[in-house]
């Protein structure tokens, strides 16, 4: 060892800088008076072993000689100090971290991580204590991940650590400059998440972060919310409960995912985390289980293993409010059923519904029986759903019923025309949207009640005039509601089949019905169907079966489908390019087989089976 300095007040005075750790101040005191080791600076603290110089966890009277020496107050020294806390539950395994009390694993101490970016900034070449908390394997100031090796080849990747004192910002091994090292940079938005969880760890700015937090967590300057943010981190990535001990070792991006993870539990907490053992056990392969390794289970046990009587106490409310044994038991039963009575009232296998659960298509509540995690439906949903099942009706089945497209039985929905059943369990179990038989039994109702007598050789079908409507959906939604509105006189003959082949309209009005837009609300309730049946696409292209067919034979059956779909985008793109003979005779008030012969005779370009070339045709009829 190296001769040491008397023990004066060094000139000029020696200023600590904010959010510096302990290491990186004695450090560079060391490097500025020309101290070779730290050890040659920490041994008036009382060390004596040139490999473990840090003095970080030294008693408060060692620390004071050892703050008079650099001439810094005892207290600004002590503030970054690292002490074992031998009176925390699980004695020395807890040192103090910026005010806080952690697990002695989550603190480094004898490797020195760095941010190269962040030791570039002007007046930036400081060891930051956060730096130091395997939490955060990232610099917040920059985004860049921490390095604890030297770049240099000579170096062959050895780490650095604080016995020799080169600098800051500079390896302690070959005096390289480790500003000039490469380190990749966590995406902005990650960082910008893990900011709340640094000014947690910071004493100047820990009253921003517990403000965050629900006021339950906000209580004990902190210590709370750290020790619940240290015991969830294994929970929402039980992948990391095996190597908690050495995250400085695990992928750093996977260590942050976590970190930010378990803050978003708690800004939510207690809600946010049942959440997560409803999904967690919806995904789960096996029959029992929590579905995340044991870990939601093993965090659940009161009194909790941190030792921690505020955080056990936190568990164990949590745990009572799912727990069937426990005073909310009773609530619980009563709102609650299993899978396999819900199956029963609803009509469906335990493993279909199971399905529908997994797919979000029934709420959960989680429940504790007899140290098992277990998932409950709401009794007071499945019964709304078996009743509204026992009087639903599809919209394939409104379509066949109407005579018109699924679109246009999505218009009627998104008009107030009929009713949704907005439950996402019916369209995930019927895979198509339903609506009520009541409803649809008023629409019709209210359509043959707002009728007129009108001479049928006056009359057109509103099916046939629909037939101008070309390149686009027919607008049924508009149309039925401009004859309610009584905008339109129709009349209906006897109800026979599909109920628009029997709705008839003045010939003079076939061109008011045409040229009628539908819009769609914004936002709009039904998601727009990306297929559509042969028969939609006859409706749209103005064809007939047979045209269809061969049209669209090169398309496969959907593996599992019975019947054939089609892209709606591709048979839009179809109408946008093409018109039939039909749309043709329709718009221009002729026969089909005369408006087929003059489209052939005008020598427009034929599209095959799909019609016409609409732009020359629409320019060639004035149309």
């Amino acid at each position: 060892m190296s001769g040491l300095l008397p023990a004066t007040q060094v000139s000029p005075p020696f200023l600590l800088r904010d959010g510096e750790s302990f290491n990186g101040g004695v450090a560079r005191f060391a490097s500025d008076n020309w101290h070779e080791r730290m050890i040659e600076v920490t041994s008036v603290a009382g060390l004596e072993f040139g490999h473990r110089p840090s003095a970080s966890a030294v008693e408060p009277e060692r620390l004071i000689s050892l703050a008079n020496f650099m001439g810094v107050e005892a207290a600004e020294l002590s503030s970054r100090s690292r002490p074992y806390l031998v009176e925390k539950a699980g004695g020395g395994g807890h040192r103090l971290f910026n005010g806080l009390a952690l697990p002695t694993f989550l603190i480094e101490s004898g490797i020195r991580r760095y941010a190269p970016a962040a030791l570039q900034r002007p007046d930036g070449a400081y060891h930051r204590a956060l730096w130091d908390l395997r939490l955060l394997p990232v610099c917040t100031e920059t985004g860049q991940m921490l390095l604890d090796r030297c770049q240099n080849p000579i170096c062959e990747g050895g780490r650095v650590g604080w016995i020799i004192t080169s600098g800051i910002a500079h390896c302690e091994h070959c005096m390289a400059d480790l500003r000039r090292s490469q380190s990749t940079t966590v995406a902005p938005e990650l960082l910008a998440a893990l900011q709340p969880v640094a000014d947690l760890f910071k004493e100047d700015r820990r009253s921003a972060a517990l403000e965050r937090l629900p006021g339950r967590l906000s209580i004990d300057d902190g210590q709370l919310a750290a020790d619940l943010l240290v015991a969830l981190v294994p929970v929402v990535d039980p992948g990391l409960s095996r190597d908690i001990q050495r995250l400085h070792l695990m992928d750093p991006e996977r260590v942050c995912m976590a970190t930010t993870q378990a803050w978003r539990l708690m800004e939510g907490w207690p809600q946010r985390f049942i959440d997560l053992i409803c999904c967690r056990m919806e995904a789960r392969s096996k029959r029992h289980g929590d579905g995340n390794g044991g870990r939601t289970t093993y965090f659940l046990r009161v009194p909790n293993a941190s030792g921690s009587a505020a955080l056990s106490a936190l568990i164990a409310d949590v745990r009572s409010s799912l727990d069937l044994a426990g005073p909310s038991g009773a609530v619980i039963e009563a709102r609650t059923i299993g899978i396999k009575e819900a199956a029963r009232l609803l009509g469906l296998g335990t493993q279909q519904l199971a399905e529908l659960r997994r797919g979000k298509g029934f709420a959960t509540i989680p429940a504790l029986r007899a140290e098992r995690c277990e998932l409950l439906f709401d009794r007071a949903e499945v019964d709304r759903i078996r009743q509204e099942v026992s009087g639903r009706k599809g919209f394939d089945s409104v379509s066949s019923d109407l005579g018109i497209s699924h679109d246009g039985v999505s218009q009627l929905a998104e008009m107030g025309l009929l009713d949704v059943l907005e439950h996402p369990s019916h369209f995930m179990r019927y895979n198509v949207h339903q609506t009520t038989q009541a409803s649809f039994a008023r629409l019709t109702a209210d359509v043959l009640a707002n009728r007129s007598s009108i001479p049928k050789d006056e009359c057109i079908r509103v099916a046939q005039a629909m037939k101008a409507v070309g390149g686009r959906f027919k607008p049924w939604g508009p149309a039925l509601q401009a004859f309610l509105n009584g905008d339109i006189a129709y009349a209906v003959d006897d109800v026979r089949g599909q109920f628009v082949d029997h709705i008839r309209i003045r010939v003079k009005d076939a061109r008011r019905v045409a040229s009628l837009v539908y819009s769609a609300p914004k936002p709009q309730r039904l998601a727009p169907a990306t297929m559509m049946s042969k028969a939609d696409a006859m409706e749209v292209l103005n064809i007939a079966s047979k045209q269809v067919t061969e049209l669209f034979a090169d398309v496969p059956t959907m593996k599992g489908g019975r019947k054939k779909t089609l892209a709606v985008v591709d048979v839009l793109a179809m109408a946008r390019r093409s018109i039939s003979s039909a749309e043709l005779a329709a718009r221009r008030g002729v026969a089909t087989q005369i408006a087929y012969a003059d489209a052939v005779r005008s020598g427009i370009e034929r599209h095959g089976l799909a019609g016409f070339c609409r732009v020359a045709a629409e320019a060639e009829f004035g149309l």
